[in-house]
This record gives structure tokens, sequence and C-alpha cells, in this order.
């Protein structure tokens, strides 16, 4: 799933977009995020934090202005679905898509908080709108996704 997940980021990202034109934002999934956030609740904290750290340095490798932004981010998001693994409900549609949009939120305000740092114009707007609908985007494709790997593995899957 891990792997199917990369190969999303790398092929569709782009393609599934939706740019703003007026600005040059996009809202996109965020195909590793995802990746990571599976592999700790489902793996733990171990496989969480490597998986993270493993797939932000993928992903800093193709934006090399804050080179480790990336990485650092998906290790925290790892180590904190790796924590929750164990200890929430997660067998349920509703929790499993708020926990993916915080997230979704925790990761993209540290990364854009930290590319601020060097003077990123339209911080504001960057997370007041777009770093919500990527959130919203991201985990309704992540149900989506939990949802048809569940009905593959089980047979069958709760959305409520």
């Amino acid at each position: 799933m891990i792997l199917l997940l990369l190969l999303c980021q790398l092929i569709l990202r782009r393609s599934i977009a939706y740019v703003d034109n007026s600005t040059g934002h996009m809202i996109v999934p965020d195909f590793l995020l995802l990746a990571v956030v599976i592999a700790g609740l489902g793996r733990g904290v171990l496989w969480g934090v490597v998986t993270g750290f493993l797939l932000g340095l993928v992903q800093d490798s193709f934006a090399p202005v804050n080179f480790g932004v990336n990485a650092f981010s998906k290790v925290l998001i790892g180590f904190i679905s790796g924590l929750i693994g164990g200890r929430v409900f997660l067998h349920t549609g509703t929790i499993v898509f708020f926990l993916i949009a915080g997230l979704k939120l925790l990761n993209d305000s540290f990364a854009v908080g930290f590319g601020s740092l060097k003077g990123y114009e339209g911080l504001a707007s960057q997370l007041l709108i777009y770093t919500p609908a990527s959130a919203l985007y991201t985990s309704i494709l992540g149900l989506l996704l939990l949802w048809i790997s569940s009905i593959l593995k089980r047979g069958t899957y709760r959305l409520w």
C-alpha cells in the first residue's frame, strides 16, 4: 500500500490537483502523508517514524528549498499516528477522516510555517484557504482508499 501511494504521489498528483490561476496555489492530495499515517496506525511508532523520514526525504528531493522540513514534519506525523494507532478506535470512517484531516493540517502548518522563516509571501492565504482545502481533499481520498482496501481484505467497512 505504501509503494502504491508513493507511485500515486509521483504520477497522479499533478493530474488531480486544483490550481488557482490567480495565485498559482494548488490544492492537491498528499499521498505521502497517507502512506505515513497508514504505516503509523497499522504498524506502530517505529514504522511511522521510519516511513515518515524516508518519504519526507523523497518529498524534499523534489523541493530542495527548505531541505529536511518535509522529512521532519513526516517524522512527526508518523510518530503521532503511531501513538494514536493503538489507542483510538479506528474502525469508523468518521474518526479516520478527522484524524487524517488533523494530521494534514499539522503537517502543512509546520511546513508552511517553517518555510515562512525565509520570507514566504502569501502565508495567510496558504494557511487559511489552501491548507484546509488540501486537508479535506486528502481526507476524502484517504477514506476512499481505506474503504476500498478494507473491502478487498475483509469484504465490509463501516463508513459511519
